[in-house]
């Protein structure tokens, strides 16, 4: 392992992470992570369009990795990394119960958790063609992942209220409700894509700062 230092502005954040080796092609197969088609994204928004007490619940997941189970290996074994001389001894090895950053196998960790969280503990149904977005029939709820970032679209406050407390509460996450009422959010960012909400209707952006002029 490793220390990796990230500038934040005002403000740094140092952590440490694996160094991963690179695995068989068929042991690379088995780490795939997907990620959600902007089909997912313009469907949700407009089950929002079609009545304005819907609701859009954005969560983000904080150190997504570290939350979701290490794989084990085909023998049952837990993966194991040697820790920076700074803070371990040398010659002393980690076993890893959590993913840890830089592991080819933590997208994976971390899609499996999010499964286990969204069907087993939610009731969800996971979509069959699009592996990264869920449906829930009570409460009314669309929803689809994006590594530590979520998006839910909601029937009414009632839904949002229990989509945002059952994320809190099996995630350790931030939630934001988007909607016309006080106090809710009228813009917001989802894969790279701003989300605005008036009494004109809902409206999906590409960020200035990846589109090509």
């Amino acid at each position: 392992g490793r220390w990796v230092d990230e500038d934040r502005g005002e403000e740094g954040r140092s952590r440490v992470v694996a160094k991963d080796f690179k695995k068989k092609t068929d042991e690379v197969k088995l780490n795939y992570a997907g990620t959600p088609d902007g089909h997912g994204v313009r469907y949700m928004l407009s089950k929002c369009a079609e009545d304005e007490r819907s609701k859009m619940v954005l969560s983000d997941a904080e150190s997504a990795y570290y939350q979701s189970p290490a794989l084990r290996n085909k023998h049952g074994r837990l993966p194991v990394m040697r820790p920076p001389e700074d803070i371990c001894q040398k010659g002393k090895l980690w076993r890893l119960k959590k993913a840890m950053p830089g592991m080819q196998s933590a997208g994976r960790s971390w899609s499996d958790h999010q499964v286990h969280v969204y069907v087993n503990k939610g009731g969800s149904e996971r979509c069959p063609l699009d592996s990264q977005m869920y449906r829930k029939k009570s409460p009314e709820l669309r929803m689809g992942v994006h590594g530590d970032d979520g998006a839910a679209a909601a029937k009414n406050r009632a839904a949002a209220d229990w989509h945002k407390d059952f994320m809190e509460s099996n995630i350790e996450c931030t939630c934001r409700i988007m909607g016309l009422e006080p106090g809710e959010s009228r813009e917001e960012r989802f894969l790279k894509k701003h989300i605005r909400v008036d009494e004109g209707g809902w409206e999906l952006e590409a960020d200035p700062k990846h589109v090509d002029n």
